[in-house]
């Protein structure tokens, strides 16, 4: 009996290993045809990946090119609306009705061309306007021109007339005269002749600024002496010292810088006549830019309170019963050193002299 149920549980054991065997072969064929299944899907799933890919490929090429030519025809017509522009035509104006970058690109460029043509319109404006001032311009100096040769013909004759005739009633007729009689032919004959020399002052400021200016290297130094020179008949019987530096040259007119110094010179003797010895002082300096002068003198000098006047036309710090003169003469130094492109300027204190200042632009090497 023990024997039988030994072959019993042997042949269950055997039973149960077929079934395991079995199992585990169906297992595997199962778990292969999965794979199978899960091999296809992948394979499946990566076909319409590559298709969605080829899609959207196509169709992000077909909406570039679609945005590229919408954005090419819009700048072709922004480009072609610039060169009408550049070409003058400030009336062109680029079409664009889009809402997008290129679209704000061309209403600010339309902004700009009304701007434009509102300048162009100003600048006409007043293109026209100085062409209506500079015709205004040419006839009054032609007016001043007439003026000029009626002041220096018509009104130059009844002064001499006048002081002609007070010549010869106190020649011919002194002793028929009483004191204040001889005194009044002098006041005649003296106010005669300072009006000769207004009338030669004003047609000397006139020409100063419509002289047309022909530069050359002045020789400074040469030319004060010759300037110093012509001026012997103020310095005669008096005891005046000019200290002359070594001067640099200077471009500039010669017959201008010659009146500019003829003034200086000239105003530097009457001031300090009072003055024994009058000392009247030269100096220069070159700088890269300009070169730059000074005239002082040791005379009775001015208050510097009102050294803005100094270069006024008819503008006067003394009497007329203290120094002779028309208050023109600085005016024509200025406008002469103005007119050169250089600056002019004057310093003084009453009892210690003046000292004026003046430049010309350019350097050693230019021309």
């Amino acid at each position: 009996m023990l024997e039988g149920t030994a072959v019993s549980r042997e042949q269950v054991a055997g039973a149960l290993l077929v079934k395991v065997q079995d199992l585990r072969f169906k297992a595997r064929r199962l778990a292969s045809r999965e794979h199978q299944e899960v091999v296809l899907i992948q394979r499946r799933a990566d076909h319409l990946v590559l298709v969605a890919l080829a899609a959207l490929t196509l169709l992000s090429v077909t909406l570039l090119t679609w945005l590229s030519r919408r954005l090419l025809r819009g700048l072709d017509r922004l480009g072609a609306g610039m060169h009408r522009v550049a070409g003058g035509d400030l009336a062109h104006e680029v079409t664009g009705e889009r809402d997008d970058e290129l679209g704000r690109l061309a209403a600010a460029f339309n902004g700009m061309t009304g701007r434009l043509r509102a300048s162009q319109a100003l600048v006409e404006e007043r293109t026209a306007a100085l062409k209506r001032r500079g015709a205004e311009l040419v006839a009054a100096n032609a007016d001043l021109e007439a003026f000029s040769y009626s002041v220096s013909h018509d009104l130059r004759a009844p002064l001499r007339a006048i002081d002609g005739f007070a010549a010869i009633l106190r020649e011919d007729y002194a002793p028929r005269l009483d004191t204040e009689g001889v005194r009044l032919l002098g006041v005649v004959s003296d106010n005669a002749r300072r009006m000769g020399q207004l009338i030669d002052d004003i047609l000397a400021f006139s020409r100063a600024g419509r002289q047309t200016l022909r530069l050359v290297r002045l020789d400074m130094k040469a030319l004060v002496l010759e300037v110093w020179q012509g001026l012997e008949p103020q310095r005669a019987g008096r005891a005046v010292e000019l200290r002359l530096a070594e001067l640099p040259p200077a471009w500039g007119d010669p017959g201008a810088v010659r009146q500019v110094w003829q003034n200086l010179l000239g105003n530097a003797l009457k001031f300090s006549r009072s003055r024994d010895p009058a000392l009247i002082e030269i100096t220069g300096r070159q700088e890269a830019d300009a070169t730059h002068y000074c005239a002082s003198d040791n005379g009775v000098g001015f208050d510097p309170a009102y050294s803005g006047k100094l270069f006024g036309l008819f503008q006067r710090l003394h009497g007329m019963d203290e120094f002779e003169g028309t208050g023109v003469g600085l005016a024509i130094v200025k406008r002469y050193i103005e007119k050169h492109g250089g600056l002019v300027a004057g310093e003084g204190h009453p009892g210690t002299g003046a000292c004026f200042r003046f430049s010309l632009p350019g350097g050693p090497d230019d021309h």
